[in-house]
């Protein structure tokens, strides 16, 4: 039998590199109209990994709780913020491909 997959990060890494292309637009380093093609793969990256918002949603928290420890943040204060992230924003449709 083979073991079962290795719990992911994925979705924690994809989120912040789609919030480092909000930063960079904000700076003035990128484009909208780049940033918004940048958002997109990223958005079409999720949908090919992710079958549903609860599993984008335990891999984000696995990656926030990776980071966390290594930040040594306020880890409750964290799973707080994805916790109403899960309940308020991520009850679309999750994309497909």
């Amino acid at each position: 039998a083979q073991a079962p997959p290795e719990p992911s990060i994925r979705a924690w890494d994809l989120a912040r590199a789609v919030q480092l292309i909000r930063w960079g637009v904000c700076a003035g380093y990128l484009a909208r109209k780049n940033a918004w093609q940048y958002a997109d793969e990223i958005a079409r990256a999720a949908a090919r990994e992710f079958t549903s918002w609860r599993d984008f949603a335990n891999s984000y928290r696995r990656g926030a709780q990776f980071w966390a420890d290594m930040a040594k943040a306020d880890v409750p204060r964290l799973l707080k913020f994805i916790d109403q992230a899960e309940q308020q924003l991520w009850k679309r449709p999750f994309p497909s491909q």
